[in-house]
């Protein structure tokens, strides 16, 4: 006995001559129209990894790197900011009619080369120092206590300390930056 075909049925027969009509191919015919744009997509893969190859081998290889060391800036570090601590003091203040004390701690920026020069002035002048700065916490209006960043009080007593410390060789203040590390007030009847 031969192996008999299954009869055909008309759906798919009717299937066939459509896609026949529409001009695509049948199933059968379509892998060997895939296959032919992925040997397509191949080829040009292979030519541009052989161009890219073939560019790099007749540019020869990359020159050596040569490592150096740096040397120091020893300006740089001369010029580098330090921060010292000024003094810690409780200063007062009457201006509202009733007496303030603010718990205070005052630091610099001086740089590492005026470092040396700054400490021996400082410890030849402090009371003058602390006398300075009670001063002008004395002076001050409260309005300069109120504000947020303290700026009316920080450029008085940068101006003092300026006045204070002078210049360095090269006509830069000594002091380059005052800092109020703390600020705290409570009044003195408590």
């Amino acid at each position: 006995m031969a192996a008999e075909k299954p009869p055909r049925n008309k759906e798919a027969k009717d299937k066939e001559t459509v896609a026949s009509a529409e001009g695509t191919a049948p199933a059968s015919v379509r892998p060997a129209g895939a296959m032919k744009a992925m040997i397509a997509v191949a080829v040009v893969l292979l030519l541009e990894g052989g161009t890219i190859m073939g560019t790099m081998m007749l540019s020869g290889s990359p020159q050596e790197s040569k490592g150096e060391t740096i040397a120091a800036d020893t300006q740089a570090a001369l010029n580098k900011l330090v921060e010292v601590p000024l003094l810690k003091n409780k200063f007062d203040n009457q201006r509202t009619g009733r007496t303030y004390f603010y718990d205070t701690e005052l630091v610099v920026t001086v740089a590492q080369k005026n470092l040396d020069k700054f400490n021996a002035d400082l410890e030849a002048n402090k009371v003058q120092v602390q006398v300075d700065i009670q001063t002008l916490f004395r002076m001050a209006e409260p309005s300069v206590f109120q504000e947020p960043t303290r700026a009316t009080l920080t450029r008085q007593i940068k101006a003092s300390l300026d006045k204070r410390f002078g210049n360095d060789s090269e006509n830069q203040p000594v002091v380059h930056e005052v800092l109020i590390a703390k600020c705290l007030p409570y009044r003195a009847d408590y």
